[in-house]
């Protein structure tokens, strides 16, 4: 009887397997040909080819079994992977071109999300460049404007002190000119008074050689 039963359950195993087999044997053709049809040299396919070969491998070691429920076809099963990890659905041609166009917008995405971030940090280096150039740009015409202060004031001191030595000099010529002056009335009043002084002398000397003449006639007519 253990003989009959294991006979009549043989036939159904066979039947399990051979729908299993046959879906592995057929995802494992299909797995070559998308393979096959892809070109090693596109940077684009790689990630797909990546994923194919890993799946490729995974069946054929294994780890990826496909279980036929009696209400369903080899073409319904149901894919799994033994351990911990589970293939969700067997990869396609179109599943795999959704996926990497997404890849492709995503990274684009981020490639201008983050041109936009280096735009916008350079902008604010340039905006920040500029600040600091502004404001060095104001403390130098500060300091100007200081120095030119500074300059006006001891332009100005200089000025007054300039002004108070010449009037000091100009006080010193007057006294020097009244001087003169004094000195050229003393020199003329000298000289009047030699020539005064010389003019009696001679007055005198003729009017004594006169009364000598007088007296020399008077004793001769005598």
């Amino acid at each position: 009887s253990g003989r009959e039963r294991f006979a009549r359950s043989s036939p159904l195993t066979m039947e399990q397997e051979d729908p299993e087999k046959a879906a592995l044997d057929k995802r494992i053709q299909e797995i070559t040909e998308q393979l096959g049809k892809m070109d090693k040299k596109n940077p684009a396919q790689f990630r797909a080819r990546q994923l194919l070969q890993k799946e490729l491998k995974d069946i054929k070691k294994g780890k990826i079994k496909i279980k036929s429920a009696s209400t369903k076809s080899a073409e319904d099963s149901v894919v799994e992977q033994r351990g911990m990890n589970t293939c969700k659905d067997l990869e396609t041609d179109e599943s795999i071109r959704i996926r990497e166009e997404g890849a492709h917008k995503k990274k684009r995405g981020c490639l201008e999300h983050i041109n936009e971030q280096q735009r916008l940090e350079e902008l604010k280096e340039k905006i920040a460049m500029e600040e600091e150039t502004r404001r060095r740009v104001q403390e130098m015409l500060k300091a100007i404007m200081e120095m030119r202060t500074t300059m006006q004031l001891t332009i100005n001191k200089i000025a007054e002190e300039t002004r108070a030595e010449l009037n000091v000099i100009r006080k010193k010529l007057e006294h020097y000119d009244r001087d003169l002056v004094l000195r050229k009335e003393i020199h003329t009043r000298y000289r009047k008074e030699q020539q005064a002084n010389s003019s009696n002398f001679i007055a005198k000397c003729l009017s004594a050689i006169t009364k000598l003449l007088w007296y020399f006639l008077f004793i001769v007519a005598l």
